[in-house]
């Protein structure tokens, strides 16, 4: 019997008995792309939410009952897909690329090279559906999980093969899990570390320093402590550190510099924290302008709970149409792995599996998530998200920090609100930052979790004169050029970011950090950039009013 082949890694082929099968409507490949992805069957209100989420139910049945019939006939035998009552699915003789990726992943190790070669490019390059939002979505997370899917199965041939002493094999799989993620520290940590084993050390500090460069243009970053510390010791033939296992955190200090003005918020967390490992829970908001250090805080309040703690972040990010659950989805992403997750019952493993996708390459036996009307599968994924941080903190504190709330859908923002009532006694942390034009949005959300958990709130402001001067000693400015610092503060209101990123771009000038206060000073790109992010949001009336202000202003 032929064999219907979708091959989906990459831009998308379907052959029948060998041949190429050409399918002319777009929405019926769409159709048969997600069917073939998992081999699952789909419920047939899984696929109206999917193909017509915003259409009335009626005339979104019609239009998949058109969209099933022209999908049969497009095919060799229409008994290829089979219609249920309420389920549609692929049968018969058929073979994915995706599903064949997951086997040889279960399979023996010896087994593993098979799959290196099945991933062409991305899941489903070039193909979108630009008017479906739902479709879009689907497709960014199922994207995202094949890579991820991909790259476990190179990091595990990786490891396979440095047992069985094959370290030029293991150099080269992990240089190609770098091609599809070249901003990952640990791998970049993995491959320094294993060339530096195999004596290729001029090879280990050439990674190191294009990963430098890299970070620097990409996100204008440092690597973090523990990589420099590997880098250091190769390059002086010093013994290799032990390897460690570091948060998954999306933002570094630009420059190495000291945190001032700031001890007693972090003292308040580390308190707060304390409360949470004594088996209670705890919350705190933390509000600031863009660039006074929220951010910073939150890292230096990782680095000081350290290993006594499960430290989870996520971020959410400036979009206009904000992704779904996507500051959740980063910080569970990092913990998916953890015992505690894996203990988790079937049923909520499934429901957080409509997210986290990845969950199923681990539990490929999980059932699917139950078909309901949307407003309870919400409250399904919103208890399943609580069981899992609530699970996570079964075995050490947990302290989930949540960044640039001001972005977070409205999603996010109801489901922390969920969680306030569930978190009491349950050795949760949740630390939450956002900008003050968020306020108003923020408002609600905060005042439950002070009337459920009586959570704290911080508020972060400019920086003084004197802390500046303490801020710029490590980068160049002499302390007691009081005047440069008192200039850096009238100018900037105090605000870290901008000065730093005003420091930094004379750094790569060249030129002094100790002028007189009359000199003019540079405007960054970056601080350039972050002003008309912020101008964007005003109102008519509020830039007229601002336009006023600047022609009034003295300089």
């Amino acid at each position: 019997m032929a064999t219907l082949s979708f091959h989906l890694l990459g831009p998308p082929l379907i052959r029948y008995d060998h041949q190429l099968w050409a399918i002319s409507r777009r929405q019926v490949r769409a159709l048969l792309y997600v069917l073939a992805a998992d081999g699952a069957a789909y419920s047939r209100a899984q696929l109206l939410r999917l193909f017509w989420p915003d259409r009335p139910d009626r005339e979104a049945r019609r239009q998949l009952s058109h969209l099933l019939t022209h999908a049969r006939r497009s095919l060799p035998t229409p008994d290829l897909l089979d219609l249920k009552a309420n389920s549609v699915s692929l049968v018969g003789d058929i073979w994915t690329d995706t599903m064949h990726l997951v086997e040889i992943l279960d399979g023996p190790p010896a087994h593993w090279h098979r799959g290196v070669n099945l991933y062409r490019d991305e899941f489903l390059a070039g193909v979108e559906l630009p008017a479906n939002a739902a479709f879009e979505l689907w497709l960014l997370r199922e994207r995202e999980r094949w890579k991820r899917t991909y790259l476990t199965l190179l990091e595990r041939l990786a490891d396979y093969e440095v047992q069985q002493g094959a370290t030029d094999k293991a150099i080269q799989l992990l240089s190609h899990c770098l091609e599809l993620d070249p901003l990952s520290e640990d791998l970049q940590a993995r491959t320094i570390r294993l060339c530096a084993q195999a004596g290729r050390r001029n090879e280990a500090l050439r990674h190191y320093e294009d990963y430098v460069t890299l970070l620097e243009r990409e996100l204008g970053v440092d690597p973090s402590p523990p990589l420099r510390e590997l880098y250091r010791s190769i390059l002086h033939a010093a013994p290799l550190p032990e390897p460690r296992t570091s948060h998954a955190w999306t933002t570094l200090p630009t420059l190495q510099t000291p945190m001032v003005e700031r001890e007693v918020p972090l003292e308040q967390l580390l308190g707060m924290f304390e409360e949470a490992a004594a088996g209670r829970s705890a919350a705190c908001f933390i509000q600031g302008e863009a660039g006074i250090g929220k951010t910073r805080l939150l890292q230096e309040f990782a680095a000081a709970v350290g290993d006594r703690g499960l430290i989870l972040y996520g971020s959410a990010a400036a979009a206009e149409h904000p992704l779904p659950y996507d500051a959740i989805i980063q910080a569970l992403r990092t913990a998916l792995q953890h015992r505690e997750i894996n203990k988790l019952s079937p049923a909520w493993l499934s429901e957080l599996s409509r997210i986290l996708p990845e969950i199923r390459v681990s539990h490929p036996d999980l059932p699917q998530p139950l078909t309901s009307e949307p407003s309870e599968a919400r409250v399904r994924l919103f208890e399943a998200l609580s069981q899992a941080c609530l699970a996570l903190a079964r075995s050490r504190p947990l302290a989930i920090c949540f960044d640039d709330l001001h972005w977070a859908d409205a999603t996010t923002l109801d489901w922390l609100a969920y969680f306030a009532g569930r978190m009491s006694g349950s050795g949760v942390m949740l630390l939450m930052a956002y900008r003050p034009d968020a306020e108003s949005t923020m408002l609600a959300l905060e005042a439950r979790f002070r009337r459920l958990l009586g959570a704290g709130h911080i508020e972060l402001h400019g920086l003084s004169p004197r802390a500046l001067s303490l801020l710029l000693e490590p980068v160049g400015a002499p302390a007691q050029n009081t005047r440069l610092c008192r200039h850096l503060h009238r100018l900037s209101g105090g605000n870290p970011f901008f000065i730093l990123e005003i420091c930094r771009t004379l750094l790569e000038r060249q030129e002094t950090l100790a002028r007189t206060y009359a000199d003019p000073l540079p405007l960054p790109d970056s601080v350039t950039q972050l002003i008309l992010s912020r101008l964007s949001s005003l109102t008519p009336a509020g830039k007229q009013m601002l336009e006023a202000a600047a022609v009034l202003a003295k300089d």
